[in-house]
């Protein structure tokens, strides 16, 4: 007698599993973005008296590190995108969600703490371990690899009645669709490119089916740059700012936690998290409400309907500012600020603050335009307050610039969005 699981259970499992992934690839992204924005890349980054020959050096190094670690954390992205198409392909909406840190159910998941530290060698080898590939030297086995094999078995043996259930115009395909940035994101349709996604996805983090040791997955060039941890390590020069670990702007804090006293500090975490749950929105109305369309509007207004094409737009204006001006022109500037705050009330003490990247809970589908565009007027006048409030000059010329670039990009939806009439 058969002791398969029925369709229905293993679907079930299926979306679990999709869940648990986008849940790491998410995650796992920010982590990388916080260890990044920690990195000292400036002068400025230095106490006065260690400026010199030696912290050059250690700015020359860490800007390449800084480089490799954003590009990873967009690969993530990328393979959020790609969890996100398979989610569709059985339609299922988007998981953008995740918890906040410490996140110890995560991180039993993936056997490894899922915290927001500094870079140093510490969370480099723990990013490392979580990108590890499979095979002796490399135990226990990969988590994340795990769990994109089990997917893939179930996209493999269900039966196409129970997986393929979405609309394939959901599907996002980044070489169809331009983003803003070089990114692949592959459609899924049927078995061959769902498999096909998820060897993408693996082949770029723990180097499945080419050498683990390829410079070209995320294995490789973390411990690329833990090598050359080591030696700028030998300055003596600590290379990454003394960010706390899992800051909150709210208490009391979890277990793990760090408690943010600083009045403008903490102002600044809850902007950036403003932002942060503003930008998931606009995502996942993009992903959700995507149906095949790129381009300029004219070309299909003769095919579809006023709902249809009132559709079209939203999206495009999502994609256009959720995925480059939203993460390059916000998060990165914003996260980058935080880490050069003062954590406590005493700003002598030399702890700084971080981006605290909470989603505030599951995120909503907004199809009323309106919505964001009041969201982006709320930003605007939180950016112009805590501009005013800014400790100092550069702060205060940061938050005053990014202020500029938010009431922008709010004109800019307002324009788009009435060419609909």
């Amino acid at each position: 007698m058969s002791t398969a699981s029925p369709p229905a259970a293993s679907r079930a499992h299926l979306i679990e599993r999709l869940h648990q992934a986008s849940e790491a690839e998410h995650s796992l992204c920010c982590q990388y973005l916080y260890a990044a924005f920690s990195l000292r890349r400036m002068a400025a980054d230095f106490p006065p008296e260690s400026r010199g020959d030696a912290s050059e050096l250690v700015m020359t190094a860490t800007q390449g590190w800084a480089y490799e670690i954003f590009y990873i954390a967009r690969q993530e992205m990328e393979h959020l995108a790609i969890a996100t198409n398979l989610l569709a392909a059985i339609g299922e909406r988007p998981h953008l969600s995740h918890g906040d840190y410490p996140d110890p159910e995560l991180g039993a998941l993936l056997q490894s703490p899922m915290i927001l530290e500094r870079c140093s060698e510490q969370a480099l080898r723990r990013f490392q371990f979580i990108e590890r590939p499979k095979g002796p030297g490399f135990e226990p086995p990969p988590a994340v690899e795990t769990i994109y094999l089990d997917i893939q078995q179930l996209f493999t043996t269900l039966p196409a009645g129970v997986l393929f259930t979405g609309e394939g115009e959901r599907q996002i395909d980044a070489s169809d669709i331009s983003l803003g940035l070089s990114m692949q994101i592959p459609a899924v349709t049927n078995r061959a490119s769902a498999v096909q996604a998820i060897d993408l996805v693996l082949a770029q983090g723990e180097g499945l089916g080419a050498s683990p040791l390829s410079k070209d997955t995320h294995f490789a060039r973390f411990n690329s740059i833990l090598q050359s941890h080591a030696r700028i390590s030998k300055l003596g020069l600590e290379p990454s700012l003394p960010v706390v670990t899992n800051p909150v702007s709210h208490g009391p804090p979890a277990d793990g936690a760090t408690l943010v006293t600083n009045g403008f500090s903490a102002a600044l975490m809850d902007f950036f998290d403003h932002g942060y749950r503003l930008m998931l929105i606009m995502l996942k109305e993009f992903f959700w409400g995507f149906r095949g369309y790129s381009g300029m509007f004219e070309t299909v207004e003769a095919l579809k309907t006023a709902a249809q094409m009132a559709a079209h737009r939203r999206v495009v204006i999502l994609s256009e500012n959720a995925y480059y001006p939203f993460m390059t022109m916000f998060i990165r500037p914003v996260g980058e600020l935080l880490a050069r705050q003062p954590a406590f009330d005493d700003v002598q003490d030399p702890a700084r603050a971080g981006a605290a990247f909470q989603t505030g809970g599951s995120i909503p589908i907004w199809t009323d335009m309106d919505l964001y565009v009041n969201e982006l007027a709320a930003l605007h006048g939180q950016a112009a307050a805590l501009a005013k409030a800014a400790p100092d000059r550069p702060t205060q010329d940061a938050l005053t610039y990014l202020a500029q670039n938010l009431s922008r990009m709010r004109m800019n939806i307002i324009d788009v969005w009435n060419q609909r009439g």
